[in-house]
């Protein structure tokens, strides 16, 4: 995952699903008032969030599809 753009409370980037061939979706999310929690959005699925710290972040994802139906948890940290 990569944030390419914040704009106050709102941030866009990609997701990049590990498969063969790799897929790159457009990705877009709001993180909450108390800046605690965020949601998130991609081209077929959704994202909530929490932030653990100013560079890791907790994330279940899901997706649903008339052939399949995913969840997963990701831990994700922040690379310089």
């Amino acid at each position: 995952m990569t944030i390419e753009e914040q704009r106050g409370q709102a941030f866009s980037g990609k997701w990049f699903r590990a498969e063969n061939p790799l897929i790159v979706e457009n990705l877009f999310g709001m993180i909450t008032f108390g800046n605690e929690t965020f949601y998130m959005v991609d081209e077929d699925g959704y994202f909530d969030g929490r932030i653990i710290s100013p560079t890791e972040v907790e994330v279940v994802y899901r997706e649903t599809s008339p052939e399949f139906v995913v969840i997963s948890t990701f831990r994700f940290v922040k690379s310089s």
